[in-house]
């Protein structure tokens, strides 16, 4: 019955046939959907697809890793802050007065602690170590596909 009315048998059968229809294509909609979004979700996969993305990620990581541990390094090192402006102008007046300064010794920056020169070797070797790797599966893969290709 639609709106009160009857509705003829033959048309109940073509709108069952229509639903059907219509739900076979939405079945098929959803599985291309979740086919995609596991496709892009597989990161083995989209890795095999951009090799050059996944190196230059790989890169960008470890220089971020390095400027960063170079960062903490750096800062244990750090004397205190440079002296205030009236020390400046205290030591402008005295060579502008003639009074003579005493020599300044060249300030040498302390050697870092064998620790943390260990910790930068053994960082920058293990980073190298992981760009070759990704750089030669990179290619491999490339040259691979290029093979598949002909």
């Amino acid at each position: 019955m639609r709106n009160g009315e009857m509705v003829p048998v033959g048309s109940a059968v073509v709108i069952a046939t229509e639903i059907e229809e219509l739900r076979n294509r939405l079945d098929r909609s959803l599985y291309e959907l979740d086919r995609r979004r596991r496709e892009l979700m597989d990161v083995r996969l989209q890795a095999e697809r951009h090799p050059r993305v996944v190196v230059s990620v790989g890169l960008a990581a470890g220089l971020l890793a390095g400027g960063i541990g170079f960062a903490i390094a750096r800062a244990g090192t750090r004397k205190s802050p440079p002296p205030p402006p009236i020390s400046r102008v205290r030591s402008a007046l005295r060579v502008a007065l003639g009074e003579e300064l005493p020599p300044r010794e060249p300030e040498t920056p302390p050697e870092p602690p064998a620790l943390e020169k260990i910790f930068v070797a053994v960082g920058t070797t293990v980073l190298t170590a992981i760009a070759s790797r990704l750089i030669q599966r990179a290619f491999a893969a490339q040259a691979a596909r290029a093979v598949q290709g002909r």
